[in-house]
């Protein structure tokens, strides 16, 4: 079943939205009825000549009636989970329920506005809380259901105690399901901070939205906590289809131990009085149906479904191509075509142009297909205002003469590696002839490949170096590929080393190699294995010729040369440097 959900104002919603929806803005309710005209206006429980909110109370106001909108009351207990055993004690805040607090089915029927006609849920310790221990919970289940109607849809009663403009509020959250096992939660939202010890536990309820127990109930005062299920219109098990709003049998409420460990779906620290005794925590008296479940005929957003998805399309160059989706949601879901092109990973829109049609309609239409377009695949994107989805991916191949998508690329590479070229042809059928020049390749030796898409050659030498190209055919035609270069790189080797020398003090000392393979080459002499730098006689140090002028003693030493290239290095052997002293002319 395809359902549409009405969205509450309070809970602002993007077009692509994610939970929880955006912050509410208000203004909340007091507790007592009093703000009318507010988001959460409280909803009365008696109503009568006394006046809307008035509960009988010890014999007075005998003339007040159970609220005539409610059309229904939970009717049994599907689980009570309180905190502890029951046993009072007031040192131990895991079993600290009196027996008279733990009657689940004190929470069933009409609202009667006693304080004592309540289930408690317990509150946990410190300790507890630290310890991560499940709080209390209660889930009622309502025969008839629940319907997301006009306005809220059902109201929750707490013996929320009224103290001058504050209450004494313990609070819960509220969660609903369809099967039972399923539960969406309301977002809350708490705007109070901690609780002043000289509030004595109470606190301004127009700081606090979306959580059970905030308004007024007990003591000749009866208003409900009203909770509209369009406000969990885009709570993913909705979208999902496991909760129906439209058909809600169970209202879960779990407590919160208010001393702010717990959240609000905004991050905010929730409190209320912590811990309390006797009746602790959340205490619930009576939840009542305003909206019927199956009673609805909703007309607001439903986030987009794709009934019919695009389906491959196998063509022939110049045919015509038609993806077609179908797809539901409210309001009508714009849509847009996108295109992921062969063999790469990005999604594009699509506009309109001599090749596409209908680019944002139900049917996109591509005109005289080409195979250059053979490998695409193609979505649609389908978007309201309760959200977005996408299609299943479509693929088009197309038959025909061979078109080269990708041609094998240049490169240069080090002799003794591998060559590989790649293309990249569509048109379907194809074998594929590589050719060096204008000879063809065979398979064999140091050479693989030369029927497929893929070209190599193990341990290149200078003598593979070329240009390389492919030959792509199948029964409609033949293309030849561009063709790629290879470049192939030789280290250097030395065909003349320095050689040893002997030089008389204040003469000059030359050390000369010649390197082989492929230009530029690079040069750094060395002496007893230091880099030496020009300057100081010093000459030539980073080319083919050393010279060091007027050598002395401290010239002398072990010289060699470290000659490289893009491909690699080669250290020469090592040229010996002496120096003799002078002898002069004696008088």
């Amino acid at each position: 079943m395809l359902l549409a959900f009405v969205l509450v104002a309070a809970w602002p919603v993007d077009a692509w939205a994610t939970w929880p929806p955006a912050a509410p803005t208000g203004p909340f309710s007091a507790g007592d009825g009093s703000d009318t005209g507010a988001l959460d206006e409280p909803i009365p429980g008696f109503v009568g000549p006394e006046g809307d909110g008035v509960a009988p109370y010890e014999g007075s106001n005998e003339d007040q009636t159970v609220n005539p909108a409610f059309v229904g009351w939970a009717t049994s207990v599907a689980n009570y989970s309180p905190t502890g055993s029951g046993n009072f004690s007031l040192d131990d805040f895991d079993d600290n329920i009196t027996y008279d607090f733990k009657i689940p089915e004190n929470a069933l029927g009409p609202v009667t506005a006693e304080v004592f006609d309540v289930v408690s849920l317990g509150d946990l310790s410190s300790a507890d809380i630290a310890a991560k221990k499940t709080p209390g919970t209660i889930t009622l289940q309502f025969d008839d259901g629940i319907g997301d109607g006009d306005g809220p849809d059902f109201a929750v009663f707490e013996n929320a105690i009224g103290v001058g403009e504050n209450d004494f509020a313990e609070l819960a959250y509220v969660e609903v399901s369809t099967n039972g096992t399923d539960f969406a939660r309301f977002p809350s939202y708490y705007t109070n901070g901690p609780i002043s010890s000289d509030a004595g536990g109470t606190q301004d309820p127009q700081g606090i939205y979306d959580l059970a127990g905030k308004h007024e109930n007990g003591y000749g005062v009866s208003w409900g906590t009203p909770f509209d299920l369009s406000e969990l219109a885009l709570h993913p098990l909705v979208l999902a289809g496991n909760v129906d709003l439209n058909h809600i049998y169970y209202v879960r409420f779990v407590d919160i131990p208010g001393n702010g460990s717990y959240k609000d779906d905004y991050g905010n620290a929730i409190y209320d009085p912590w811990p309390t005794t006797g009746s602790p925590g959340f205490d619930l008296e009576a939840v009542g149906v305003l909206n019927a479940a199956g009673n609805y005929t909703h007309t607001s957003p439903l986030a987009p479904n794709f009934v019919t998805q695009p389906v491959d399309q196998n063509l022939s160059a110049g045919q015509t191509a038609n993806f077609t989706i179908s797809v539901v949601g409210t309001p009508t879901p714009s849509v847009h075509w996108q295109r992921q092109a062969a063999g790469n990973s990005t999604w594009v829109n699509l506009t309109e142009s001599s090749v596409y049609a209908g680019t944002t309609s139900t049917t996109l239409t591509l005109s005289n297909v080409t195979v250059l377009l053979s490998g695409d695949q193609y979505r649609c994107q389908a978007s309201n205002s309760a959200g977005g989805s996408f299609s299943s991916a479509a693929n088009l191949t197309v038959t025909g003469t061979p078109a080269i998508r990708q041609p094998p690329v240049t490169q240069t590479l080090n002799a003794g590696s591998v060559a590989t070229f790649t293309v990249t042809a569509v048109g379907g059928g194809l074998s594929y002839q590589w050719r060096k020049g204008s000879v063809d390749l065979a398979t064999g030796g140091r050479v693989f490949g030369t029927d497929s898409a893929t070209l190599q050659i193990a341990n290149i030498s200078v003598a593979d170096a070329g240009a390389y190209a492919v030959m792509v055919t199948n029964l409609q035609g033949q293309v030849l590929s561009a063709s790629a270069t290879l470049t192939v790189r030789v280290p250097p080797t030395l065909s003349l080393q320095p050689k040893s020398a002997t030089v008389v003090t204040g003469k000059t000392a030359k050390f000369t190699v010649a390197a082989k393979g492929t230009a530029p080459f690079t040069y750094l002499w060395q002496k007893n294995g230091k880099n030496l730098k020009n300057g100081a006689g010093v000459t030539g140090a980073t080319a083919a010729t050393l010279t060091l002028g007027k050598v002395s003693t401290t010239s002398a030493g072990n010289y060699r040369v470290v000659v490289a290239n893009a491909a690699g290095k080669a250290t020469s052997v090592t040229a010996k440097l002496t120096v003799k002293k002078s002898k002069g002319k004696s008088r």
